[in-house]
C-alpha cells in the first residue's frame, strides 16, 4: 500500500515536473507522462515532434505537398511547423485548430483551390460538409467530429453543382464556364465542334439553334449539319440540290449565280453598292421573272428614304441621284454651285462654312429646307439688343456683310445721325475706344454701342479730381466745355475767371494758369492741379521781397498799401496814414529810395530796409557847413 501511495506520488510529481499542461480533449488519452514519447522524441537536442505518425492522412499530403498542410508546411522545419497552428498542454476545452488571421481571412488559395467569381462570397461549410466531401479519404483522419473536417472535398464542379446539361457535354464545367457566372460561355470554342460556325453563323445567339424545351436546353439534338435543321426551303423544293451548291454562310446570295449571271445584260448593271446585295432584296420570293420597278432610286427606297418630303416639291420630285451615287450614300455630289440655284446662294463668309453648321447632322431627322433667312436666324445678337430698337430692328446688314464681320460699314456720316455727332479729335478716335464697356459681373470686355448716358466722363477720366461742382453747370459735359473744347485738350478756351472768387485783372490777366494752379507734386502732369483751392492771397505766389518786414496777417491788404495789380512799384503808399513818420513839407517830393537805401540781412535775405529807417534830421542830413 505504502509502495503503491508513493509510486503514485511520483508519477505525479514527474508529471507536474514534465507536462506544461492538460491536453486537448482530443488528445486526451495520452495525457500521461509514461506517454509522452507518444508525440515527442526526446534526447534529440531540439524539439521533434512525431505528429504524422499518428495523423498519417496528413502524412502523406505532406510528402506528395498536396493540399493546404502540402504547401504551407516548411520542409525544413518539418513536423515542428505542426505548432505553429496547432497547440497542445492548454487544457482540455482548448481549440486545436489556430487561425493565424482568423477563419474569416483564410486565403483559400493557399489549399491549393483559388475562391475566385462567386466562390468568394460563399460561407465556408456550404461545401465543406459531409454533403460533399469523400467518405473513404475522411475515414483515414482521426477526427472525432466529421462534420468539423475540411479534408477530403474534392473539386469537381459536379460534386456541388448540379449538371443542367445531363451529361450532354461532360463533367469538366471549366471547358466553358467560369466561377464569375454561368452564364459566361466565353471559354467555349464552337470550332472545335463537329459543327464549326462560320459566315453569319458566328453571330448567332445560342438560343438561335439550341432551343429550351420542357426546361432542358439540347446539345446534341442534330443529326446532321444541314441547313434545313434550322433553315425552311425560300424554293418550296424547287432545288433539289444541297443549299451549299449555291449559297454560302456568309451571304445569302447564291453564289453560283453571282459568279455566272450577268447582270449587266439587264436594262439595271449591278454597279456600286448594288453589287453586293443578295438576289432578294429586290426579287421578292426568288421569283427572277417578276418585273421589278427601278428607272428612279425611289422605286426601291421610297420607304427607306431619309429626307422624308424635303424634296418631294422639286420638278423631279427629289430624285436621289441629283445628290447621291450608287458607290455610297455618302459624300454627297450636291455642290456649293448647286446651292447657288436655292432660294439661299452662299456668298461671302458663307461659302467657307461647313454644311453641318447649318444643316445640323441628325441622321434620318436632319432638316435641310430650313426657314432660316435672317441673320439673327443663326448667329447670336453680338451687341446684346442694342440695335433691336428703331432705326436698325436689329437688321445686320446696315452694317455688316457676308464679307466679314470686320470691318464695319457704317461710315463716320451715319454718326451724325446718331445721339452723338463725332466733331473736332473725336473724329479720329478708334471706334473701340468709346464702345467697349467692362462687364459689371468681372466677364470679359464687350461692345456697347447704346448709351444712356453722353457726357465726358463717361469715356474721359477727371483729371481735376472732382474739383468743379456743377454750380456754373447743369451736366458734366457742360461743366468740361467752360474750359475744353472737342478740337484739343491741351489749348483750353479762355475760361471766364471773372465768375470765380477771384477775378483776373491788371497785369494777372496775362498770368498763366499754370503759374497760379500748380500741381501738388510740382510734376507738370495736369492731374493733381489745384484750380478750386488755388491761393488768393498775393504771399500765396509772389516771393515776400521785404523779408517779412511788415505785418502778413492780412497777406492782400498789406501788400495792396503799397502796390496795385497793375504795377509792382510802389504807387499808392500812404506815409501819414500807415507809418510814424508822416511825409511833410518838402519830404513829400524825396523819392523812397533816397531814405530806404539801407539793405540788410533778413531771415537770411537781402532785403532794403522800411522798418527801423532813422527818423533823426542828421540821420539822413549832414550839417550845412
Amino acid at each position: 500500500m505504502l509502495v503503491g501511495l508513493a509510486l503514485v506520488g511520483a508519477v505525479g510529481s514527474a508529471r507536474a515536473q514534465l507536462s506544461p499542461g492538460p491536453l486537448s480533449n482530443a488528445h486526451r488519452d495520452l495525457d500521461s507522462p509514461l506517454r509522452c514519447n507518444s508525440c515527442h522524441v526526446f534526447g534529440a537536442g531540439q524539439p521533434v515532434f512525431v505528429c504524422t505518425k499518428c495523423h498519417e492522412e496528413i502524412g502523406s499530403r505532406l510528402a506528395a505537398g498536396q493540399g493546404y498542410h502540402g504547401r504551407v508546411v516548411k520542409p525544413a522545419e518539418q513536423e515542428r511547423d505542426c505548432a505553429a497552428c496547432h497547440r497542445e498542454h492548454v487544457g482540455r476545452d482548448f481549440q486545436l485548430v489556430h487561425w493565424p488571421k482568423g477563419e474569416a481571412a483564410f486565403d483559400h488559395a493557399e489549399t491549393g483551390f483559388e475562391l475566385t467569381g462567386k466562390h468568394g462570397a460563399v460561407q465556408c461549410r456550404t461545401c465543406h460538409s459531409l454533403d460533399y466531401v469523400d467518405l473513404d479519404a475522411l475515414r483515414e483522419t482521426k477526427v472525432q467530429d466529421p462534420d468539423r473536417s475540411f479534408l477530403g472535398l474534392p473539386t469537381d464542379c459536379a460534386i456541388c453543382h448540379a449538371d443542367p446539361h445531363r451529361g450532354q457535354v461532360g463533367s469538366d464545367c471549366r471547358r466553358c464556364h467560369v466561377t464569375e457566372g454561368f452564364d459566361d460561355i466565353s471559354k467555349f470554342d464552337h470550332q472545335q465542334t463537329a459543327f464549326p460556325l462560320t459566315g453569319r453563323h458566328a453571330a448567332m445567339e445560342c438560343q438561335g439553334c439550341h432551343k429550351e424545351i420542357d426546361g432542358f436546353v439540347p446539345l446534341n439534338s442534330f443529326s446532321s449539319t444541314s441547313c434545313r435543321n434550322c433553315h425552311q426551303d425560300p424554293h418550296a423544293g424547287a432545288f433539289q440540290a444541297a443549299c451549299e451548291r449555291c449559297h454560302s454562310t456568309s451571304n445569302w446570295l447564291p453564289k453560283s449565280l453571282s459568279q455566272n449571271f450577268d447582270h449587266g445584260r439587264t436594262d439595271f448593271p449591278l454597279l456600286g453598292k448594288h453589287v453586293g446585295l443578295s438576289c432578294a432584296e429586290c426579287h421578292a420570293g426568288a421569283r427572277f421573272k417578276d418585273p421589278v420597278p427601278h428607272t428612279q432610286c425611289l422605286d426601291c427606297h421610297q420607304g427607306d428614304n431619309p429626307h422624308g418630303e424635303q424634296f418631294a416639291g422639286r420638278a423631279d420630285g427629289g430624285e436621289c441621284g441629283i445628290c447621291h451615287t450608287v458607290d455610297a450614300f455618302k459624300p454627297t455630289t450636291f455642290t456649293r454651285e448647286m446651292h447657288q440655284q436655292t432660294a439661299y446662294p452662299l456668298d461671302g463668309k458663307h461659302a467657307a462654312v461647313d454644311c453641318d453648321s447649318c444643316h445640323e447632322p441628325l441622321g434620318r431627322g436632319t432638316v435641310y429646307k430650313i426657314s432660316a433667312s435672317d441673320c439673327r436666324d443663326c448667329h447670336e445678337d453680338a451687341h446684346n439688343g442694342d440695335f433691336a430698337g428703331e432705326p436698325h430692328l436689329n437688321q445686320c446688314d446696315t452694317c455688316h456683310t457676308v464679307q466679314g464681320f470686320r470691318p464695319s460699314t457704317f461710315p463716320l456720316s451715319k454718326h451724325r445721325q446718331s445721339r452723338f455727332e463725332l466733331t473736332g479729335v473725336h473724329l479720329a478716335v478708334a471706334c473701340i475706344a468709346c464702345h467697349q464697356r467692362d462687364a459689371s459681373d468681372g466677364s470679359p470686355a464687350r461692345l456697347s454701342f447704346r448709351a444712356d448716358e453722353l457726357d465726358c466722363p463717361v469715356c474721359h477720366e477727371d483729371p481735376h479730381a472732382g474739383q468743379f461742382t456743377d454750380k456754373w453747370a447743369k451736366s458734366p459735359t457742360e461743366k468740361c466745355g467752360l474750359c475744353h473744347d472737342v478740337s484739343t485738350w491741351a489749348s483750353p478756351r479762355q475760361f471766364d475767371h471773372s465768375r470765380t472768387a477771384f477775378p483776373l485783372e491788371d497785369a494777372h490777366r496775362a498770368v498763366l494758369c499754370r503759374d497760379c494752379h500748380r500741381s501738388q507734386d510740382g510734376s507738370p502732369s495736369v492731374h493733381g492741379v489745384v484750380f478750386k483751392d488755388a491761393p488768393q492771397q498775393c504771399a500765396g505766389c509772389h516771393e515776400d521781397v521785404h523779408a517779412g518786414q511788415f505785418d502778413l496777417r492780412e497777406p492782400r491788404q498789406a501788400c495792396s498799401m503799397c502796390h496795385t495789380n497793375k504795377d509792382w512799384h510802389p504807387t499808392q503808399f500812404d506815409h501819414r496814414l500807415y507809418s510814424a513818420f508822416p511825409l511833410d513839407g518838402a519830404h513829400q517830393n524825396v523819392p523812397c529810395r533816397l531814405c530806404h537805401s539801407k539793405k540788410q540781412t533778413l531771415d537770411a535775405m537781402e532785403a532794403t530796409l522800411y522798418r527801423g529807417t532813422p527818423r533823426r534830421c542828421e540821420a539822413c542830413h549832414q550839417e550845412l557847413p
